[in-house]
């Protein structure tokens, strides 16, 4: 008997009346949203309490400020606003690019912002409420259909509830930002999602737990209550807020490793490949949303989150397919009935693969793999476009951290290059106009045209001074050799990394590629945000601090394992120094002569790093006598070399002279040492990149004689380099 004829008009009923309902919310929420086509808003949008929502689209003005996020506005162009639509109204009479000033409350504090009102586009309203819409929709009627297939099934059940929960929390959140209607379902669903993601991952197959289902549903309540009196409060809202996300993107890391745990544990072939399919959809459909999720949290909701809209139906769409088009996914696999044909699936699916046992180690990895290079992916999309808002903006000729330290990096026709005495000095005012924070900054030197004259007043070592320089037009060349060189060089070193560990057995040479390649990754693709919106600016700094461990790390297995027995030992001294310089980053990086001496230390630990890893490469060269192992160690040494010799030169510079030499060149070659490892690792025939390294050796070599010539017959490049190192 069909599943839906057992149950008969009562459950066809009750399919009908939820998707009524759910039409009935669509429509509504769709109608109202309509509404904000064509209208001026204020290049952010604010809940029914005033507070400026965690979401924005890459040309709204809110984008380049992720400071605002969670602040409650008080006053528009000082007049009190007491509701959300008491704003709107302000604005929407005004045209577009209309200066407006905010008066803004966090946390008792009270600040003043200009923004430009802009026109609400049919492009926004696809990007922001149609992503919600659509993922409503989708999300809720894929849990709908599975259900009325089969309201008997556990996990049918609990991706009913996911689809109610995350369904209702998309729709309504296209009414959240007015005219609020639906606020406390919003908030309500929000509190149920973490509880509807522990269902389902206690409700699929071998668990064994779905009678706890009714815990994380307990726990959820009492949030939902806490959210529902907070409402009301700002302060109170946004803390919750911040709560609810980061139970959120737990319970999704917990639900994606319960995937990824029955997919590698069970011995079912068959419910292996069917689990695959949801580990595949988890991963593409979650890996995002979970980095968003615990950013927004963690950065205390300077972070949009609503980009999630775009892949979170992903997961819920595998296993609806996975319920409908097999019957061995179910929680009564065990049963007498089902027994039979499950062991002969098994059968003929173990005489196709009878190498089983040497296939399955690669299933979790390529899990991993896969959500590491997603949440790479993740930064790297995030970083780039809000680093794509300094493009033809004036800026100081130089670019401060978020504590307005001036990082040690420029490019050559920078005005910062040619004072370098300037690296990690604090700047504190703007032509005698105190700063606060860099968006303080910024904001002064954008109002002045490119070419102004400013005087800037900085502090180090407790002593003031002042300097004037010409600020600067950021170009599209400035962004391709400063962030574009980050990106690739952050994409590269993770993608490396992640592929020789993925695709080769595991050895101690391919793990420590791996920490080579993430944490040099991280390190590179947050070095985008670094100089604002600063979201991972606590990232960049962990990054910094362990990825020379890693390549201490590297130098000690590859190529030959010299630790062989004392691994944990050897291995924890340098991690256990950057965990130290870690601790002390994270905990000290808001104080400005502090945060550049740990800098200092990890510049000079970096160095140290990268020549101990060239080090060892050359020894290893010169000692080792299998033809073999040394054509591959000289392949490296001659990758390590190319890459490592003048990133390990400057950093190991920065360290010593205070920060007075910028480190940012360094990524135009870094990439090249793990490009090559990876090829030693992974090809048999190092012949044809052997003699392609060597005659790239040799024209690098020539085209450095050649400039070096130039430069000390020509006396305009004397005169130039002299300029630069201030020399009399």
């Amino acid at each position: 008997m069909e599943p839906q004829e057992k149950y008969g008009r009562w459950h066809q009923g009750r399919v009908g009346v939820l998707g009524l309902l759910l039409l009935g919310l669509t429509l509504v929420c769709g109608l109202n949203s309509a509404q904000w086509i064509g209208q001026a808003f204020p290049g952010f949008v604010v809940l029914q309490n005033r507070v400026i929502a965690s979401v924005s689209l890459p040309h709204w003005a809110v984008a380049a400020r992720p400071q605002l996020y969670k602040q409650t506005v008080t006053a528009v162009n000082g007049q009190a606003v007491q509701t959300a639509d008491e704003l709107y109204a302000a604005v929407r009479p005004l045209p577009s690019g209309a200066a407006v000033t905010y008066t803004l409350e966090h946390d008792g504090h009270m600040t003043e912002v200009s923004v430009p009102a802009q026109p609400f586009t049919g492009k926004d309203y696809g990007l922001l409420f149609g992503a919600y819409l659509l993922n409503g929709v989708l999300v809720a009627l894929i849990g709908l259909v599975v259900w009325s297939r089969n309201p008997s099934n556990p996990t049918s059940r609990a991706l009913l509830g996911l689809g109610l929960t995350t369904g209702i929390w998309a729709l309504t959140a296209a009414d959240l930002y007015g005219p609020h209607w639906f606020f406390r379902l919003h908030v309500l669903a929000e509190a149920l999602l973490p509880a509807a993601f522990l269902h389902l991952a206690l409700a699929l197959p071998g668990t064994g737990r779905a009678r706890w289902v009714w815990l994380p549903y307990l726990l959820a309540s009492g949030l939902a209550v806490a959210y529902e009196v907070a409402l009301a409060d700002p302060g109170a809202y946004a803390y919750m807020q911040h709560v609810c996300m980061g139970a959120a993107g737990i319970s999704l890391v917990g639900l994606i490793s319960k995937i990824g745990w029955q997919c590698w544990s069970t011995r079912s072939l068959h419910l292996r490949d069917q689990l695959r399919v949801l580990l595949i959809g988890a991963v593409n459909g979650y890996s995002f949303p979970i980095f968003l999720a615990l950013a927004s949290s963690l950065s205390g909701g300077a972070m949009a989150v609503n980009y999630a809209a775009f892949t979170a139906f992903c997961f819920p769409l595998s296993l609806g397919y996975v319920l409908l088009r097999a019957d061995r996914f179910t929680a009564a696999t065990d049963t007498p009935e089902n027994r039979a044909s499950v062991a002969a699936q098994d059968e003929v699916m173990a005489a196709e693969s009878t190498d089983l046992q040497v296939r399955r180690p690669y299933g979790w990895r390529a899990g991993i793999v896969c959500t590491l290079l997603l949440l790479t992916l993740g930064l790297a999309a995030t970083g780039g476009l809000t680093s794509g808002h300094w493009i033809g903006k004036p800026f100081p000729g130089f670019v401060v951290l978020a504590n307005r330290v001036i990082a040690s990096v420029s490019l050559p026709h920078w005005t910062i290059a040619t004072h370098t005495d300037l690296y990690q000095q604090v700047v504190v005012a703007v032509n005698e106009q105190s700063v606060q924070t860099p968006a303080a900054l910024y904001a002064a030197i954008r109002q002045l045209p490119p070419g102004s004259e400013i005087t800037y007043t900085l502090e180090k070592d407790g002593q003031s001074s002042q300097v004037t320089l010409s600020s600067q037009l950021f170009t599209t060349t400035d962004y391709g050799l400063l962030f574009g060189a980050y990106l690739v060089n952050g994409l590269a070193f993770a993608g490396i990394g992640l592929a020789v560990w993925g695709m080769r057995r595991i050895t101690a040479a391919s793990h420590a590629l791996l920490l080579v390649g993430v944490t040099i990754g991280l390190f590179a693709v947050t070095a985008v945000d670094l100089y604002a919106p600063y979201s991972f600016f606590r990232l960049h700094v962990l990054g910094e601090a362990f990825f020379p461990a890693s390549l201490i790390h590297l130098a000690l297995v590859f190529p030959r394992n010299h630790l062989k027995g004392r691994n944990v030992l050897w291995l924890s001294v340098p991690y256990f120094a950057a965990a130290s310089l870690g601790w002390l980053y994270e905990v000290l990086m808001y104080q400005p002569q502090a945060y550049s001496m740990i800098h200092n230390l990890c510049m000079v630990y970096a160095g140290i790093a990268c020549l101990t890893l060239i080090s060892s490469t050359l020894w290893q060269v010169w000692t080792e006598t299998a033809p073999r192992m040394r054509q591959q160690i000289r392949m490296v040494g001659l990758g390590c070399l190319s890459a490592y010799g003048l990133p390990a030169l400057l950093m190991f510079a920065s360290g010593v002279t205070g920060g007075a030499v910028g480190v940012n060149y360094t990524a135009f070659t870094a990439f090249l040492f793990p490009l090559i490892l990876g090829v030693v690792m992974v090809k048999q025939n190092l012949d044809p990149l052997e003699t392609l390294l060597k005659r790239g050796a040799l024209i690098a070599s020539l085209f450095l004689v050649i400039t070096l010539a130039y430069g000390v017959l020509s006396p305009e490049a004397t005169a130039h380099v002299t300029q630069i190192v201030g020399a009399p």
